[in-house]
């Protein structure tokens, strides 16, 4: 690789020389400046890893003032530039068999000089790669540039790596950018810290650049297959939406034209009585089909909200206080609705729950709205909060009903089977693959369990608090 200007020393070089000079000296650096005919010129001989006290990226830098930079050759390392393949592994460009921009990175270090040798290298690899010197304004150019990818140092002043990654997560637009740690003092507390905050990758310092290429091209190439199956399974649903929507839209409207057509041509003929009841099936279907809809967009918005990583980001993290107040509201006004008030068991304990407010009020209804519909009037609908020895929040929701057969509950989690078997499973219908998509959403999880005849128990299995949103 040729040199260029962009390999000088880092910027205050020549007047912070001897700190140079003392720094790198202690991992076997060398620096001799020379003094040509009213020209200045220093070599650097900068050691083989990056980390945290003065290491470098083992390459000889050279400039002369006003001339054009040239090629230098190390004899010890014995390539140009003194980038020892063995030890770092090529920085050439790779190729490029598509015309898809660059990646864009950003590079949080409040030292100037591992900065530019991060940059060089990630700059030479193909990347288009931003800087910034601090946490704060790495969280600003984040918010702004949007970048595909954050690598930031943990220690620094005022705005560390921690909270630069927190306030990161926080925002739905950067809640879902990879972010690697970078830190000297990788300790199993710091590291557990990172990840329960979200950070994807640990880089200990020192590293090289193998290890630098690595981690970046490996969350690259995560994030990059995560939106791959975003897409597909956001053309997969589409498609099917497309083929099951008519189908069963026909169903209430088949039982509403009739009726609307003998009202409008026979409607004198009709006793009161007659079109009362007329009315009455035409207001069931509308309702049945505004259900329909209903579902289906609730539906929607989960799998858009599961493809878009910045979403996702930001449902995992959210949390929500009082959610017993939340649950028993929203069981009352389910079985106010079905006439089942006096079937209705509540035992809620206070609890927080990893869920919006929103989330949890649908999540609630479907499965209590399930449970009155599939039973008979006169047995107990039981909802239950309760936290267990460690302190995870379980909720339950348990009825007297015909219960589910094996098959039924298995066609719960075929989510894109919108076909035959789904349209005719007439005990779980759409609310409780709804119900089961929200808490993938929230890293909770569903489980049922019934046997036919015996009633139907369902279960949500919250994550301990603050573990939600972690990334392991």
């Amino acid at each position: 690789m040729a040199c260029s200007a962009s390999t000088r020393l880092p910027a205050g070089a020549g007047k912070n020389y001897q700190r140079y000079k003392q720094v790198d000296l202690a991992d076997g650096a060398e620096h001799r400046p020379n003094g040509r005919g009213g020209r200045g010129e220093g070599q650097a001989r900068i050691p083989r890893r990056i980390g945290p006290s003065g290491q470098g990226a083992a390459h000889r830098a050279g400039r002369r003032c006003g001339r054009k930079p040239r090629p230098v050759r190390d004899r010890r390392a014995g390539v140009h530039c003194g980038l020892d393949s063995r030890a770092l592994g090529t920085i050439l460009p790779p190729t490029r068999m598509d015309t898809s921009p660059p990646a864009k990175l950003l590079v949080i270090d409040d030292e100037e000089w591992l900065r530019e040798m991060v940059r060089m290298a990630l700059t030479d690899r193909g990347y288009l790669v931003l800087e910034a010197a601090d946490g704060a304004t790495g969280i600003e150019m984040a918010r702004r540039e949007l970048p595909d990818l954050v690598l930031c140092d943990v220690r620094m002043e005022r705005v560390d790596g921690y909270l630069a990654l927190a306030r990161l997560r926080e925002d739905p637009k950067t809640a879902g950018i990879p972010f690697i740690l970078m830190t000297g003092m990788a300790d199993a507390e710091g590291m557990r810290h990172g990840m329960e905050l979200g950070a994807d990758d640990y880089l200990p310092k020192p590293f090289t650049l193998d290890a630098l290429f690595a981690a970046v091209e490996a969350r690259l190439k995560k994030a990059r297959l995560a939106r791959e199956q975003a897409e597909a399974s956001l053309t997969a649903l589409r498609d099917n939406i497309s083929l099951m929507l008519p189908h069963e839209m026909l169903t209430p409207l088949n039982g509403m034209l009739p009726y609307a057509e003998l009202l409008e041509t026979a409607a004198d003929s009709l006793s009161p009585a007659e079109i009362a009841e007329m009315g009455g099936t035409i207001k069931a279907s509308t309702l049945r089909l505004l259900g329909l809809v209903n579902h289906f967009l609730t539906y929607v918005r989960l799998e858009i909200a599961a493809a878009d990583p910045a979403q996702a980001a930001a449902l995992r993290a959210a949390t929500l206080p009082d959610a017993e107040a939340v649950i028993g509201g929203q069981a009352r006004q389910v079985a106010q609705a079905a006439g089942r008030e006096a079937d209705l068991r509540l035992k809620l304990v206070p609890a927080t729950l990893p869920m919006t407010a929103g989330h949890l009020a649908t999540l609630v209804h479907e499965c209590v709205e399930n449970a009155a519909k599939f039973s008979p009037p006169g047995t107990a609908i039981e909802v239950a909060l309760h936290l267990d020895e460690i302190g995870r929040p379980r909720l339950s929701i348990t009825d007297g009903g015909a219960g589910l057969t094996p098959e039924q509950i298995a066609s719960i989690g075929a989510y894109m089977q919108f076909g035959r078997r789904t349209r005719e499973q007439q005990g779980a219908g759409l609310g409780l693959i709804i119900a089961r998509r929200i808490c993938e959403l929230h890293g909770a999880r569903l489980e049922i369990s019934s046997e036919p005849g015996k009633g139907a128990e369902v279960r949500v299995l919250f994550p301990p608090p603050g573990q939600s949103g972690s990334r392991r």
